[in-house]
Formats: structure tokens, C-alpha cells, sequence
């Protein structure tokens, strides 16, 4: 007779298919902040308005990598008391750093400064706007139809998510790019199939928020 395993974490946050909103990091979205300028630069983490870890990134003209990605759940339960986290990123000038959350129900908040000269000068405040060059991505796994919405403009995308057809090939890991301007979205609807993720660019500053639209709407 098998025993039943009491290590096997269920993800709770998949099971269910709430809003995604890019000023409240949760799992299966994702911001990516992309680091313009030279110099260090500190990032706080929050959970539901609490400062849940705190970290330094190092942005070289040259050497470092041109991507790191973060979980934030996993920052906050490695933070010592202070909320300080261990550890060193560094990245290529231009480069992207993505904030996600990998477990659980608590919904993130990214702050970047850029500490160079002397000063501080926030960059990234992902509780109002993303800036322009940011992205903000989320992977749909319910089939159905959805609405985008760029909050700062309330331009607005239909998302319809399909179930992957018995033949059809599949790359569930293939994003499809969406572009938020001035004129809305661009394309001005989008076609993917469960599983696969919508990237939306901020070409001027953005708030994004992506959720289901009841049947019969």
C-alpha cells in the first residue's frame, strides 16, 4: 500500500484564476524592470504594504549578465530580521532583472533607487506605474477570454486563451508580445493557447491589469 507523501507543497495560487495587476506582483505574473543607467542601485521588496526584504544591484557598463530573475516569495523567507537580503546581483547596463512570485497567495511591490552621485532617485515604483521600457508578463492557464487594461489609459486588449487542440503543436514556453503606446495596444486583440504567457510592453508609463471576463459579457 503507498504511503501518502507530506512533503508535496500544493500551489494553491494555480487553482484559482483571480486578477493579475502590475502593482501587486502575485503568481503568474511578472514584472521585468529593465536598468537604464550605471551605478547601484536599491531595491525594496513589500508584501501587502510591509518591507519584506531589502538588496543592492550593481549595474556595469560591462561584464555582468544581461538578465537575473528573482523570486520574491523566496527573498522575503531568506531575509534576516531587518529584512535585508544576502547576497549580490549584479547586471549588464541595459540589462532586465524580473521580479516574480513562485509560491503562494501574497501579492509584491518592487521600489528601485538609483543610489549613484550621492543621491537617490526612484526609478521603479511598481505600486503606481511601470515606467516606459517595462514589462509586465503573466502566463494564463484557464481557457476563456480575458481583459487587459491599461489603467493609466484604459485602453483595453482581448486575450482569448485556448485549450491546446489534440495535433496542434504546443510551446507552452513562446510568449506573445504586446505593445502599450499612446495609440493602446498593439495588436488590438491577441490569440494564445493555455499555458503560454502575454508580455506587455509599456512604450509610455502603464499599469496593467488582466482579468477574466464572466461568460455572456
Amino acid at each position: 500500500m503507498s504511503e501518502l507523501r507530506r512533503d508535496v507543497v500544493i500551489n494553491r495560487a494555480l487553482l484559482t484564476n483571480p486578477a493579475l495587476d502590475s502593482s501587486a506582483i502575485a503568481v503568474r505574473g511578472t514584472v521585468f524592470h529593465v536598468f537604464t543607467e550605471a551605478g547601484d542601485h536599491d531595491v525594496t521588496i513589500l508584501r501587502d504594504g510591509r518591507v519584506t526584504g531589502r538588496f543592492t544591484v550593481a549595474v556595469e557598463p560591462e561584464g555582468a549578465v544581461p538578465q537575473v530573475n528573482v523570486d520574491l516569495a523566496r527573498l522575503a523567507a531568506d531575509a534576516d530580521r531587518s529584512g535585508n537580503v544576502t547576497g549580490h546581483y549584479a547586471i549588464r547596463e541595459g540589462g532586465v532583472m524580473g521580479f516574480a512570485v513562485g509560491l503562494g497567495v501574497g501579492r509584491y511591490a518592487v521600489v528601485i533607487s538609483h543610489t549613484a552621485g550621492g543621491g537617490s532617485r526612484t526609478v521603479l515604483d511598481s505600486r503606481g506605474q511601470l515606467p516606459a521600457g517595462d514589462l509586465f508578463a503573466v502566463t494564463l492557464i484557464t481557457p476563456g477570454t480575458y481583459r487587459a487594461t491599461n489603467l493609466a489609459s484604459q485602453a483595453q486588449l482581448q486575450i482569448t486563451v485556448a485549450r491546446p487542440g489534440r495535433d496542434e503543436p504546443y510551446s507552452p514556453a513562446r510568449p506573445t508580445l504586446v505593445r502599450a503606446g499612446d495609440d493602446g495596444f498593439d495588436p488590438a486583440a491577441a490569440h494564445i493557447l493555455a499555458g503560454q504567457s502575454i508580455v506587455l510592453l509599456a512604450e509610455t508609463p502603464a499599469r496593467f491589469l488582466v482579468e477574466p471576463v464572466p461568460s455572456g459579457r
